[in-house]
């Protein structure tokens, strides 16, 4: 996360203002996005988080831009599981013919289906529907075959989702502690206006009496 204590400060403090939001995003710099992302679902994403979280100063905000970041890095890589699984599909045909015939690379459906042409798609759903299988059993083997690279990504998803929720897990706490200190402060308060109203009544009483 980006630490409160390495940003240059911001003009005012206290609460967040429009004019102090926008030199917070400014110095946190544009969204994480890679290029076949698009900035307005980030933005989509990040206004529905802080319009729930109500972020008050700006450390709250910092703590849900990472939280809006990590949740953005926990969808990509759910999408990009399904992305590496539609792209490695010709691996998971590949086995799926291998197994029953020769020469694979060289079938013209095979080469026909992997360049996506319509008869080749349409070939191959027969070959499989004679086999007794269907589209979903090439992405069955597809995701075999590749296994190691979606555990992989599994474990960066979770990594993702862990610092996240250690993010939202901050933010309570920060929250937790500034009221602690406004109750602490208006404990303060209330107590030196007891003491105050306490020496009033006193000196009430010694006026009271001096006059009798």
């Amino acid at each position: 996360m980006t630490k409160p204590t390495h940003s240059p400060a911001l003009k005012g403090q206290g609460a967040l203002n429009p004019s102090n939001i926008l030199e917070l995003s400014d110095l946190l710099g544009p969204p994480p996005l890679l290029p076949s992302e698009n900035v307005a679902d980030y933005e989509a994403l990040s206004a529905r988080v802080i319009a729930a979280a109500k972020p008050t100063d700006a450390i709250e905000h910092l703590y849900v831009r990472d939280a809006v970041d990590l949740q953005w890095e926990l969808m990509r890589l759910r999408h990009l599981k399904t992305r590496l699984l539609v792209s490695s599909a010709s691996v998971g045909l590949f086995k799926l013919m291998d197994d029953r015939m020769n020469y694979v690379r060289d079938d013209p459906n095979y080469k026909s289906w992997i360049k996506n042409e319509p008869k080749g798609i349409k070939n191959i759903k027969s070959m499989l529907a004679d086999w007794g299988l269907s589209e979903a059993d090439i992405y069955a083997q597809t995701l075999a075959k590749k296994i190691d690279e979606f555990e992989r990504i599994d474990r960066l998803a979770a990594n993702a989702e862990a610092r996240r929720n250690a993010a939202l897990r901050e933010l309570e706490r920060h929250r937790e502690a500034v009221g602690r200190r406004l109750r602490n402060a208006l404990d303060t308060e209330d107590a030196q206006f007891v003491d105050a109203d306490a020496a009033v009544t006193s000196d009430t009483q010694v006026l009271d009496s001096q006059s009798t």
